[in-house]
């Protein structure tokens, strides 16, 4: 069984809500970063003179509640995750300290590590790391946040200190980060390190949310025999991936042809994504875009949209579409201020900019909403 398949029988095994597209994406990051650790050994792909990165690191942005820490548990828990018997360094944070990334020298020129050391070649989960968001628009930055984006796209960094120097090499740490939603303006350039999974919950997600929470098999726990699975699978990869010399592109060129918004500075991210769902599906190194590979990069392509213009605004838009039955307006406002975390200010805009007088009617003295007939 291909990675992919060892993973989705596992999580479905745990009776978990199925994110449309997340799984698939983590997988696609998980066979970037096993790539990534071939070429770090071998040294075989380069780029304009530089090592090449195959890296993909990962933006899961969603309300608070709606499986961003299970999906990164899933995966990263350093001791019941699947991961974690298969040799990869992997951890979940909450927190993060100034020094976290690179570390720091204290007077007494004693090192202190920071997460880029021990997860030199690991994959890190950044639980709610909204400081992101300043990093991506530009503002706000603070020095280590920027040695964190170089380490995202390069192996080797070097950090000055009054009390001395921290050299590191052979980087290869891939980022998974947490994010409610909220607008990114992408100025940076660090969003083209980052594919972005959003997920943004309908009144329906949320009842299989609270369905799958009361499931038996949610109690269930991933087996030494599956992690033993996944383990091996990891092992032919990295054994497969090192006799790989070559990498086709063409069917990524010829869709990325016919994606006329999508900038040419941004290829190297959809790439990586078709490398990666052909490690992650054992059909290195040929590259096909199949039925599941278009769908998620055309979700890219969505995704990436949605986080330059407004995420609150495509979540109501999305719940709007989803409605059936009429329903109180009122009651819509609620949803989004218990399950989105917004104020009743925040929705009372929302939802007056999208509807009007063609959709909402008056009955036994509510305003009632119907959208199903009406394209948002």
């Amino acid at each position: 069984m291909s990675l992919y398949s060892l993973v989705s029988e596992a999580f479905d095994g745990l009776g978990m809500v199925r994110v449309p597209h997340a799984l698939e994406r983590l997988c696609v990051s998980v066979g970037c970063h096993l790539f990534n650790m071939s070429n770090l050994a071998d040294k075989r792909f380069y780029n304009g003179g530089n090592l090449e990165n195959f890296r993909l690191s990962i933006v899961f942005m969603a309300p608070s509640g709606y499986s961003k820490s299970k999906h990164f548990g899933f995966f990263l828990h350093p001791h019941s995750g699947v991961l974690s018997k298969s040799g990869l360094e992997t951890t979940v944070r909450g927190t993060f300290s100034t020094e976290a990334w690179m570390g720091t020298i204290l007077k007494d020129q004693e090192l202190t590590d920071g997460l880029l050391a021990k997860y030199r070649q690991g994959i890190v989960g950044a639980d709610e790391f909204m400081r992101l968001i300043n990093m991506m628009n530009g503002t706000g930055v603070e020095n280590d946040e920027v040695y964190l984006m170089k380490a995202l796209d390069t192996e080797a960094l070097t950090k000055d200190l009054s009390y001395g120097s921290i050299e590191m090499g052979d980087i290869g740490m891939t980022l998974w980060a947490g994010l409610r939603p909220s607008i990114l303006g992408l100025k940076s350039g660090l969003a083209r390190r980052f594919s972005f999974q959003i997920f943004l919950p309908t009144i329906a997600d949320s009842i299989a949310f609270k369905r799958a929470t009361r499931s038996p098999k949610m109690q269930n726990k991933l087996t030494d025999d599956l992690k033993g699975h996944i383990r091996e699978e990891v092992a032919a990869i990295l054994q497969k991936a090192s006799t790989v010399e070559s990498l086709d592109f063409s069917q990524v060129y010829e869709w990325l042809d016919k994606e006329v918004y999508t900038p040419h500075f941004e290829e190297s991210l959809f790439k990586r994504m078709a490398l990666g769902w052909a490690v992650a599906t054992d059909t290195i190194p040929e590259m096909k875009v199949d039925e599941k590979l278009e769908a998620l990069l055309r979700d890219e392509v969505k995704a990436r949209d949605i986080i330059r213009s407004n995420p609150e605004h495509e979540a109501v838009k999305r719940i709007l579409r989803s409605v059936n039955e009429p329903m109180p307006i009122d009651d819509l406002s609620r949803f989004l201020q218990q399950h989105y975390q917004l104020h009743k200010i925040q929705t009372d805009y929302l939802l007056g900019e999208l509807l009007d007088k063609e959709v909402i009617y008056w009955a036994e003295g509510e305003r009632r909403v119907a959208l199903s007939s009406r394209p948002l």
